[in-house]
C-alpha cells in the first residue's frame, strides 16, 4: 500500500534541488555493476536517469553498497541534502532493480511525475 501521508516522488538528478530536506526516490546505475565506485568510505556515486552523477551518503554497514550486494541498477529512497548549489542524497533504504533497466523511460516518468501530471503520482 502506498503511503500518501508522506509522498516520496520519483526524481532524477536535475530535480533534487526542488526537494531539499524531503524524502525522494532516485533510480541510478552503479559504476561497477554491483559494488559501487566510492567517493569515500561513507558515500557512493550513482548515474541518475538523466545521466548526471549523484552522491549518495550510505546508511551504514547494512547498505547494499557497502556489503557488495547492490545490483547494477538500484532505487535509493533518501533525504535530499543541499549544500550550497550541490545536492546529495542521504540513503534511508535501497532496493535492487537488477542488471537490466530502461533508464530513459524512467527519466520520462520522473519528468511527467514532477510536471503537469504530478497530481496523478502523489
Amino acid at each position: 500500500m502506498i503511503d500518501t501521508a508522506e509522498p516520496r516522488p520519483f526524481v532524477n538528478a536535475a530535480l533534487l534541488p526542488r526537494y531539499a530536506s524531503k524524502t525522494v526516490r532516485l533510480v541510478g546505475k552503479t559504476s561497477s555493476g554491483g559494488g559501487a565506485a566510492s567517493s569515500g568510505a561513507d558515500a557512493v556515486l550513482l548515474s541518475a536517469s538523466d545521466g548526471q552523477t549523484v552522491t549518495v551518503k550510505t546508511c551504514g554497514p547494512t547498505s547494499p553498497f557497502l556489503n557488495n550486494t547492490a545490483t547494477q541498477f538500484v532505487e535509493v529512497e533518501g533525504v535530499v541534502e543541499a549544500d550550497g548549489g550541490a545536492c546529495c542524497l542521504r540513503e534511508v533504504k535501497t532496493t535492487n532493480f537488477g542488471d537490466k533497466f530502461d533508464m530513459d523511460t524512467h527519466n520520462e516518468l520522473c519528468k511527467l511525475s514532477n510536471g503537469d501530471h504530478a497530481a496523478l503520482f502523489l
